[in-house]
């Protein structure tokens, strides 16, 4: 049903029942690979979902396990594989080895899969896990108006809307060539937000941040981070008496493990509709 690029090593592999799968690179750009999934009734309608992986760069993974869910609803699943050594602080939107953005990353790659499937990519939402988790939720601070829908798992920890602290901590000071947050946060503030965490995601593992101003400022593990941020959103969002959309869900019985997660929490179950 849909052709491979000839770039694409395996583990390519193409479905015409229920989709295809395949991992394409931007032309000329070989640190810009990415795994695409696209749902069997493709069309210019079709809605687009983007994953970003944790730093195990588990992109492959996280397409698979929720390929099914977006086939049911008429989804295309966008994942990016950031390479360390293109990307290695991607978590805080900073310019890599690459020589760009991650932000200016995910662009080249939307805009190949419109140029190539002819899918709208100006609105998607946006899923990210761990280290995919923070960069999602700093990209939509940045870029609410493109974002139908922001999905954060198990993040390390968070840039809180606060007006009085540094950015990646607050909103003070965004970097160099970025939209100024006072002016995006509204905006942010008033999207479909969802927050989930493992019940046993309390482990202080090497991968978890644990500066002292992170640990005063936002807790001591990922569960306790992500509700004091999620209480910070919402007392944000009471100020501002803007309506907000937004829930936590702690995954049972799962601590920091992606496959648990997904499997057990069942995460595409909160991915592909507004309302869940």
């Amino acid at each position: 049903m849909y052709e491979i690029a000839k770039q694409c090593p395996s583990p390519c592999r193409e479905e015409e029942d229920n989709g295809a799968l395949m991992y394409l690179q931007v032309k000329n750009q070989s640190c810009l690979g990415y795994y695409l999934f696209l749902p069997p009734t493709l069309s210019s309608e079709s809605q687009v979902m983007v994953c970003i992986h944790g730093i195990s760069r588990n992109a492959e993974e996280q397409i698979k396990a929720f390929s099914e869910q977006a086939a049911r609803h008429d989804f295309v699943i966008i994942a990016p594989r950031l390479r360390k050594k293109d990307f290695g602080g991607y978590q805080r939107l900073e310019k890599g080895e690459a020589g760009y953005t991650p932000v200016d990353a995910l662009d080249m790659i939307l805009q190949d899969v419109e140029q190539i499937f002819k899918v709208n990519t100006s609105q998607f939402s946006l899923f990210g896990y761990s280290g995919g988790a923070q960069f999602a939720h700093r990209y939509a601070l940045f870029y609410p108006q493109r974002l139908n829908k922001l999905v954060i798992c198990a993040a390390g920890w968070f840039t809180f809307p606060d007006p009085d602290e540094v950015f990646p901590y607050g909103l003070k000071n965004a970097p160099e060539n970025m939209p100024d947050l006072s002016q995006t946060v509204n905006d942010f503030l008033s999207l479909p937000i969802r927050v989930l965490v493992g019940e046993y995601d309390k482990i202080k593992d090497p991968g978890l941040n644990r500066r002292k101003r992170i640990n005063h400022q936002q807790g001591y593990h990922r569960l306790d981070r992500a509700k004091r941020w999620l209480n910070a959103i919402q007392q944000s969002c009471d100020d501002k008496q803007i309506d907000s959309d937004l829930r936590f869900i702690t995954i049972r019985a799962c601590g920091h493990s992606f496959e648990n997660c997904a499997r057990l929490g069942d995460l595409s179950q909160y991915m592909f509709t507004i309302d869940s």
